[in-house]
């Protein structure tokens, strides 16, 4: 799993950031060996987390699966 520093450092309409350790307790409370869809989860958790606030950083997230 990969993912930009746009993705931790994303803003609330607070002015908060998101934070990596809110992205290590959302992955470790998500089996991600069970869905494919981490990528999804991941990006929809920063859009909610974002609101209304504009976009400042790229968001980019990568993860590989291997068989």
């Amino acid at each position: 799993f990969l993912y930009t520093d746009g993705v931790t450092e994303a803003f609330n309409d607070s002015e908060e950031l998101y934070t990596e350790e809110r992205l290590e307790k959302l992955l470790v409370g998500y089996d991600i060996k069970s869905d494919e869809n981490v990528v999804s989860v991941v990006i929809n958790d920063v859009n909610e987390f974002e609101g209304d606030s504009e976009q400042t950083d790229d968001i980019t997230v990568l993860a590989i699966k291997r068989l």
